[in-house]
């Protein structure tokens, strides 16, 4: 079962409990307390995330839970609260670590130092969360995506996403085009990286994100290389 099925599971389970008046607001996570008012829940965060305000998802699931924030590690002793902090980490990785986790505002930060650590703490998490379920199509994807936000893991990102491609099972567009992106660094052809945007195309909420730019290559990469086209490959940042 991927993570978005179970999330399908429990809306479903949520709708049947809910009263007719509070229905939609109970199955967009929108809980009341007992003055009747809205309240931010986890459910909340992962419609977020689903439908890909990911800057929304860290906002709701730090406000339903700020127990996570400024890098918790309760995710290693925890394994009730460790979808939820999933689904954090991978927000965290598809804003390319570009948010600030120290309270519920979820502010963009450009800190390269902030930036670094929130990838190394997402990719610890998604890690952790791929060890428990490693056939889980959603949580490999996410995790070869954290790789590739590291120069020192592109490799690992491309053998954590390949398996996937092959069997057109990466989680979403998204997931997709890092894929077409570590394909494009590492060399592949062009008929490779035309099937990966046209998977992307097919799985992405708006397929305006399936195009590859001009790739960049280093002063190491293009000279004395003689006979390959080979890039060196760079963090997709």
């Amino acid at each position: 079962m991927t993570f978005k099925t179970l999330l399908t599971s429990l809306a479903t389970t949520a709708l049947l409990t809910c009263t007719t008046s509070a229905a939609f607001a109970c199955v967009h996570g929108m809980e009341e307390d007992a003055n009747g008012n809205p309240v931010v829940s986890e459910m909340t965060a992962e419609q977020n995330f689903y439908s890909q305000v990911y800057r929304d998802a860290v906002g709701h699931m730090l406000t339903a839970r700020p127990e996570f924030a400024k890098h918790s590690k309760g995710y290693l002793s925890s394994d009730d609260d460790l979808y939820h902090y999933t689904l954090l980490a991978a927000a965290v990785v598809r804003l390319d670590g570009k948010i600030n986790l120290k309270n519920n505002l979820a502010k963009r930060t450009s800190s390269k130092k902030v930036v670094a650590k929130n990838i190394e703490w997402a990719t610890q998490i998604l890690e952790h969360a791929h060890k428990q379920d490693p056939k889980n199509v959603e949580l490999t994807s996410w995790l070869g995506e954290a790789y590739a936000l590291d120069s020192k893991s592109q490799d690992r990102a491309l053998a954590t996403l390949a398996p996937l491609a092959q069997s057109t099972s990466l989680a979403d567009g998204k997931s997709w085009m890092v894929y077409a992106r570590l394909q494009q660094a590492s060399g592949a052809s062009p008929e490779e990286l035309e099937r990966s945007l046209e998977s992307c195309k097919l799985n992405a909420m708006d397929d305006s994100i399936c195009t590859l730019g001009k790739l960049k290559t280093t002063k190491r990469a293009s000279t004395k290389r003689v006979g390959t086209n080979k890039a060196e490959l760079k963090p997709l940042l």
